[in-house]
């Protein structure tokens, strides 16, 4: 059977490969049905082919491929017998030479970047300027190189990166070594060009480390030597090469024909975005790329950051674009809409877009990233989110990059994101003052306290911290204990730091709501808020809204603001109040209990908060106080068969409670009966229900009591005459 390598010259290295750029692109194609048709694909053919694999493919074969007729196989064969030619007569004569034939495999499944680092600058200063600025590697980072050059056990890193990880490793190992093989080159073959020597070294070294075997009573450095000093005297000592020659041949080997300045410098130029260190540079060379592509042009790339996820610009409606353009919405949407798919063909991530997919595969949630983005050079002040970063590879053809970034994102969102179940139970666990307890938060949910404070702060942007205590403020309203603090200094200011927690903890018991945290830690969120002392100047500048009292609070602050001690007693505020019709006695009672703005000193004494009130001035308040009290005088007597007189001389308890004791004699006349409240004015506006309980005390008189305070000119020394009215059911103020 007749095989294309019978057309062929066989050269000496039969599977050394040669480039698929070297075939024109129809050739390429008519060359791969044939090994598909042939079944002798392999994972090196990926790369390229050679003269091993013409022997396996039939002329046959190559005929009944698909699409594949008698001229397009003539035209392929034609075109390599010329490249065997060229490859047998051009490879430097080669030989049997172990060194080059070494060397061509070695420089076959290296990168160009790698590549790169090997020549020597013609001004030789430069190149050892340049190798010369390169550190040392410690026995321990060689070790971990020489791990990394091996395939990462890590599936997702293989997938991201294919053999990134491994040219990082190998450029690093050959950096540092490079005077190693300058040093070499010297002492070889004295009498050739240095550049020539360097350069074979240089090779030597690559073949060297590339073929090392990391293991005990195994000496790197002398592994090194000899194979640089083998390649330097069979390339240059045996073989007579000069450094162009050795450059063509890793040139040729790779596929590209342009020998000139092949530096790392110039490499990078023919990879896109290579020498990129920053996104800012990555955003240069993406303009750069895409205006190469037909269809785009400058407008079009404008139009096109607007809408597409990559870049950072702000978004805009196509009617906005339009209107920018002058041009209709749907001219916009026909040139937009074909380039949301545009794509510039990257096989691999590029070492700063590495770094950056690093870096953010290594964060917990958004927050920490948008900190990484933040202080990281390598975003140089770019706005970089996840949905900028997953367009982005979207738009380099890294798909599967793109999936990861979105599934990093997922990850987050599941267990960090607004939707989460620590979020959403986080928030009910905010106590009513708006307070956190870290520690509580952080064994609840197994969790450091670091990632409880990123929750927290995630919700509730504008938390203040102190200790392991968290006071969770939102963007709309004040929280409980901003207002507390305030109202408090609002009353008075400045104030001492522990008189406001007095207040604190009497607003807790207002509305039943535990203060939690220490004291320190509860002092420390006082200063942050209203500053060191504390005054209201400072706590209105932090809080959202002005505070405004109730109208029992201004009633308060207004009748203590009158007394000339500034203290009173629970039965002087309640007469006061009697006297206002506004004031409800029952609500004054809770008030004077557990307001933030009142402070109790005992025996039922009250003042404002900050009022000074020394122990003697209480003393000598309380003992007039004693003097005026006076118990309630009660007589019930009966008019006739169906009505009966009840008289009250009320005292502070009857006043403030509407309830009368009677003696129990009384029990049986009244304890089934319940009557409606009246006034013989007719004027009375709150009704009562007046009944005899299970006690023994009648209660529902304070409507009644009320009502003389404000509308009959009637004081505590007043006697009320309440007439019942057996068969109607009612019982009437009577005036006299």
């Amino acid at each position: 059977m007749e095989y294309i390598a019978d057309h062929l010259l066989e050269p000496l290295d039969s599977k050394a490969i040669i480039s698929w750029k070297k075939l024109s692109t129809k050739n390429q194609n008519t060359l791969r049905r044939a090994i598909e048709r042939s079944v002798t694909w392999e994972a090196e053919h990926f790369q390229g082919f050679n003269y091993d694999l013409m022997t396996k493919i039939s002329i046959r074969d190559l005929h009944d491929a698909r699409f594949i007729g008698p001229a397009r196989a003539e035209e392929l064969i034609k075109e390599l017998i010329i490249i065997f030619n060229d490859y047998k007569n051009e490879k430097l004569d080669t030989n049997s030479n172990k060194s080059l034939t070494l060397a061509s495999k070695v420089i076959s499944t290296t990168s160009l970047q790698i590549l790169a680092k090997l020549s020597v600058d013609e001004d030789l200063e430069k190149y050892l300027e340049r190798i010369g600025s390169i550190s040392l590697l410690t026995t321990k980072m060689r070790h971990t190189l020489l791990q990394d050059l091996q395939p990462s056990k890590n599936p997702f890193k293989r997938m991201m990166y294919g053999k990134q990880d491994q040219d990082i490793a190998l450029g690093k190992l050959i950096d540092s070594n490079l005077r190693l093989s300058f040093a070499v080159a010297k002492r070889s073959c004295m009498d050739r060009d240095i550049r020539s020597r360097t350069v074979a070294g240089n090779l030597g070294l690559l073949a060297g480390i590339t073929t090392f075997n990391d293991k005990p009573n195994i000496d790197f450095e002398s592994h090194l030597m000899k194979n640089i000093r083998d390649f330097i005297e069979e390339l240059v000592g045996d073989l007579n090469l000069s450094h162009n020659k050795m450059v063509e041949l890793m040139l040729d080997t790779n596929g590209i024909e342009d020998q000139e300045n092949f530096t790392q410098e110039e490499i990078s130029k023919i990879i896109p975005f290579e020498s990129c260190t920053n996104f800012s540079e990555i955003y240069k060379e993406l303009d750069i790329e895409l205006l190469k592509l037909p269809k785009i042009d400058e407008r079009a790339l404008k139009m096109l950051k607007h809408r597409h996820q990559a870049f950072g610009e702000p978004g805009k409606t196509l009617d906005e674009i339009g209107r920018e353009w002058g041009i209709t919405r749907e001219r916009v949407r026909q040139i937009v809409d074909p380039l949301m798919e545009v794509s510039i063909p990257l096989e691999r991530a590029f070492p700063a877009l590495k770094e950056a997919l690093d870096l953010f595969m290594e964060c917990n949630d958004e927050q920490e990233f948008a900190e990484v983005v933040q202080r990281n050079e390598i975003f140089s002040g770019e706005y970089v989110t996840w949905q900028r970063l997953r367009g982005l590879c979207r738009i380099l053809s890294l798909n599967l990059l793109a999936e990861k970034v979105y599934e990093k994102y997922y990850e987050w969102e599941k267990n960090f994101g607004s939707r989460s179940k620590i979020k959403i139970q986080i928030k009910k666990d905010r106590s009513k003052f708006g307070l956190y307890d870290l520690n509580v938060i952080s064994k609840k949910y197994e969790v450091a306290e670091s990632r409880a404070l990123k929750v927290i702060t995630e919700i509730y942007p504008r938390s203040i911290k102190s200790g392991s205590l968290v006071l969770a403020r939102t963007q709309n309203l004040s929280t409980m204990f901003e207002n507390t603090i305030a109202k408090q200094l609002k009353v008075k200011s400045p104030l001492d730091v522990g008189e406001l927690v007095v207040g604190l903890k009497r607003a807790g018991k207002q509305r039943d709501v535990p203060l939690i945290g220490s004291i320190n830690n509860l002092s420390e969120l006082i200063r942050e808020l209203a500053g060191d002392p504390p005054n209201y100047l400072m706590v209105s500048e932090n809080i959202i809204d002005e505070i405004e009292f109730h109208t029992i609070e201004n009633w308060l602050i207004e009748m203590f603001s009158e007394t000339d001690l500034g203290i009173l007693h629970s039965s002087e505020i309640i007469n006061f109040a009697l006297r206002d019709k506004h004031i409800n006695i029952n609500s004054l009672n809770k008030y004077l209990f557990d307001s933030p703005i009142i402070r109790s000193h005992g025996g039922s004494i009250y003042s404002l908060v900050g009022t000074q009130v020394s122990q003697d001035l209480l003393d000598s308040y309380t003992h007039i106080i004693r003097e005026t009290r006076q118990a309630s005088e009660i007589q019930y007597e009966m008019i006739d068969a169906s009505k009966g007189l009840l008289s009250v001389r009320p005292n502070i308890n009857v006043i403030s409670s509407g309830i009368v004791s009677l003696p129990v004699e009384y029990k049986q006349i009244f304890e089934d009966f319940e009557f409606e409240s009246l006034c013989s004015c007719k004027l009375l506006e709150t009704r009562q229900a007046v009944k005899f309980v299970p006690s023994g005390s009648w209660t529902g008189f304070t409507a009644m009591i009320r009502h003389g305070f404000s509308d009959h000119n009637m004081t505590k020394d007043s006697i009320f005459k309440f007439e019942f009215d057996f068969d109607r059911s009612t019982v009437k103020l009577i005036l006299v």
